[in-house]
């Protein structure tokens, strides 16, 4: 199935207004797969129909956003790094001095972020002191984890970086084509090319801790920009469409189409979430397609087993899409 949208025009009247009272990095999907029950809000709003809440200001423009069970990690002005409870509540600013992040991810102990696309940090949950990780060359623009390391994208110069989660020397690993979005499951880590021509874009895999050993998974690309990872899938933007592929291989699936702007994916099963210029999109091939948050644009997206949280792109507002 793909979800065409024609115009915005013609979107708005296909789906439901949306009740508003008042989250590329680290993807667990697989994770989230496991450990969120059939009766959690993500999986319940992931077919039925939930509300949209703001839980408050965020910096706009910032699709810096990431969640876990008990917070969202995000952005909150020009210089702060901000958590608030994931149901609703005081929020408490972690760091105070950042200079613009580019892309957040978590672990247990830590979130990671990249900032003003030139160094990579962390600090931990709770707070305390900040650990610079790495200051390479070149633009680091996405990350993602596994257990042990820290993967980077280095989309001007042409590289991936990989460097421990407790510092120390990176290694790089070039011979890409504009990186610019990377994702990590239990066993591999996905990127995406973006390429230096058109339609030489490609979707790239490699054993984790083993980039020197890389498979194409899809080659042709019209500039792709977006990843994401669920259990048995992979899911990219590219244009105004997005796509499936079974990681098993295959023919990559369009399954939507005349979305504005694509700019972040979260994927849980077989349902995935669109954040982009016409707002908050959720795709699934088992149930009705919809637009979650029109006509508000949002910019970052992130899955939680509490719900879904998205970042504003033109508003300074960070919202919750659940029960």
């Amino acid at each position: 199935m793909t979800l065409r949208i024609p115009s915005i025009v013609a979107a708005l009247a296909l789906f439901p207004a949306c009740d508003v009272t008042s989250t590329v990095g680290y993807n667990d999907s697989a994770l989230l797969e496991e450990r969120c029950s059939p009766e959690s809000t993500l999986a319940r709003c992931s077919s039925d129909a939930c509300a949209v809440a703001e839980l408050g200001p965020a910096l706009v423009g910032s699709g810096a956003i990431a969640v876990d069970d008990e917070h969202v990690f995000f952005q909150r002005t020009l210089t702060t790094l901000t958590k608030i409870p994931v149901l609703g509540g005081q929020s408490v600013d972690l760091v105070s001095d950042v200079d613009r992040l580019v892309n957040v991810a978590l672990d247990a102990d830590f979130v990671y972020w990249i900032e003003t696309e030139h160094a990579v940090h962390r600090v931990p949950k709770a707070g305390g002191p900040v650990e610079l990780l790495v200051d390479p060359p070149g633009h680091p623009t996405s990350l993602a984890l596994d257990g042990t390391s820290v993967y980077v994208t280095l989309t001007t110069e042409n590289q991936l970086l990989v460097v421990p989660k407790r510092g120390g020397e990176p290694s790089f690993f070039p011979d890409q084509a504009a990186p610019v979005s990377i994702a990590t499951d239990a066993t591999h880590v996905y990127w995406l090319n973006q390429g230096l021509s058109e339609n030489s874009g490609q979707l790239m895999r490699a054993a984790l801790g083993n980039l020197n050993d890389v498979e194409t998974l899809l080659s042709n690309l019209d500039a792709p920009i977006a990843l994401a990872l669920a259990r048995d899938a992979i899911f990219f933007a590219a244009g105004t469409r997005a796509f499936k592929l079974d990681k098993a291989g295959g023919t990559a699936l369009e399954i939507l189409d005349g979305f504005d702007e694509p700019k972040a994916l979260a994927a849980f099963e077989d349902t995935l979430y669109v954040a982009g210029g016409w707002g908050l999109a959720r795709v699934n091939p088992s149930a009705t397609t919809r637009l979650l948050v029109p006509p508000r644009s949002t910019l970052g997206v992130a899955l939680g087993c509490q719900g879904v949280f998205a970042t504003g792109w033109f508003i300074p507002v960070l919202l919750k899409y659940g029960r």
